[in-house]
C-alpha cells in the first residue's frame, strides 16, 4: 500500500512517503507543497496531512486538495487533521460560563477575583477557584487566537509556556497537555539527529539576500510601526484559517471528495493506521491533545 504524509514535520514513518517544505530528516523529501506535486496520477492509496491546512490561505487549500485528489488512486483515502474551531469555541464558552455562574463577572464585584495569582506570593490568590478560572481562560483565548494574530516568533503561547515552566505549574501544564498534547514541563525526548548536507543552492542564496534586504528595510520604518508592517514569525508558524467539521466537510465536498466522515485520533479506515503512531502516542494518548478535528474521505 502506497501512503504519503504531506507536510510531515517531525512526525514520520518509514512506510510512508514523507514530504515537506523544509525537511528536518533525510527520510523526508523536499517538495513545494503549493505547486504541482511530483507524482504521477493515481500513485497513492492513502494521503495524510496533520495540522497543515490551517496554515494555508483559504483560497490556496482547494488547489492542494486538487493535487492530492490527482495523486490518489480511485477510492483512495485522505485523512486530514486540523485544530477544531468548534472544540476550542465550546471550551471557551464553557470556561466563560463557569466564570459567570460563579459570580466572578457580577457587576458589583471586582475582577481581581479572576486575575492570575501572583506566583511569587502564592497566598495572594483569593481562592483555588480563581486560579482554575484564570489559567484556563488565559490558555483557551491564546489557543484560539494567538497563532492567527501574533507578530513575533512564538507569540503569546511561548510566553505562557515560559511562565508555566518558570513556576513549575503542574496544573496548568496538565491542561495544556490535555488540550494540545505539549508536555511543557518535560524535556523533549532526545532523538538522534540525522545530518542533512547543507548544500548552497540558488534558492538558499536568494532567500539569504532577501532576508538581508528585508532587515535593512525594516530599520527604515519608524520603530512604533515596525510590528504592524513586518511580521517576525517563522514560515508555517501562523494560522491563516480555522476549520470546524462543517466548513472542512464542505471544502472537501467542493473538491470532489466523497464519503466524508468525522473520526477521532484513534479511529480510521486506513489499514493499521494506529500502528504508525501519527495521531497517537505509544501510550495511546492523542498526539495533538483533545482539540483536533479528524476527517477522512475518499476519492
Amino acid at each position: 500500500m502506497n501512503m504519503i504524509n504531506i507536510a510531515c514535520g517531525a512526525r514520520i514513518h518509514d512506510k510512508w512517503e514523507n514530504i515537506d517544505f523544509s525537511p528536518i530528516d533525510k527520510r523526508v523529501k523536499k517538495v513545494n507543497l503549493l505547486g504541482k506535486l511530483p507524482y504521477k496520477d493515481s500513485s497513492f492509496d492513502v494521503a495524510y496531512s496533520s495540522h497543515f491546512f490551517e496554515h494555508l490561505d483559504k483560497k490556496v487549500a482547494p488547489k492542494l486538495l486538487g493535487e492530492i485528489k490527482r495523486i490518489l488512486k480511485p477510492n483512495g483515502i485522505l485523512r486530514i487533521v486540523v485544530p477544531d474551531l468548534e472544540n476550542i469555541a465550546r471550551e471557551y464558552i464553557k470556561i466563560l460560563d463557569s466564570i459567570t455562574d460563579s459570580g466572578n463577572l457580577d457587576s458589583n464585584k471586582s475582577l481581581d477575583s479572576i486575575k492570575s495569582p501572583d506566583y511569587k506570593n502564592p497566598d495572594s490568590a483569593k481562592s483555588p477557584e480563581s486560579h482554575n478560572v484564570a489559567y484556563k481562560h488565559e490558555w483557551i483565548v491564546a489557543e484560539m487566537l494567538d497563532q492567527l494574530a501574533r507578530t513575533q516568533m512564538g507569540g503569546g503561547l511561548l510566553e505562557i509556556f515560559n511562565k508555566v515552566k518558570g513556576n513549575n505549574d503542574l496544573k496548568y501544564a496538565r491542561y495544556i497537555k490535555l488540550r494540545v498534547g505539549d508536555n511543557v514541563l518535560e524535556n523533549p525526548a532526545k532523538t538522534p539527529k540525522i545530518p542533512i548536507k547543507n548544500k548552497i543552492t540558488l534558492d538558499k542564496l536568494a532567500n539569504k539576500i532577501l532576508n538581508v534586504y528585508l532587515k535593512f528595510v525594516r530599520f527604515l520604518i519608524p520603530k512604533s510601526l515596525r510590528d504592524e508592517v513586518f511580521i517576525n514569525t517563522s514560515i508555517g508558524e501562523r494560522h491563516k484559517y480555522m476549520y470546524d467539521r462543517y466548513s472542512l466537510s464542505r471544502l472537501l465536498e467542493s473538491c470532489g471528495f466523497r464519503e466524508i466522515r468525522i473520526l477521532s485520533y484513534n479511529t480510521s479506515e486506513i489499514l493499521d493506521f494506529n500502528s504508525y503512531l501519527l495521531d497517537m502516542n505509544a501510550d495511546n494518548s492523542p498526539y495533538k491533545g483533545i482539540s483536533s478535528l479528524y476527517i477522512e474521505c475518499k476519492k
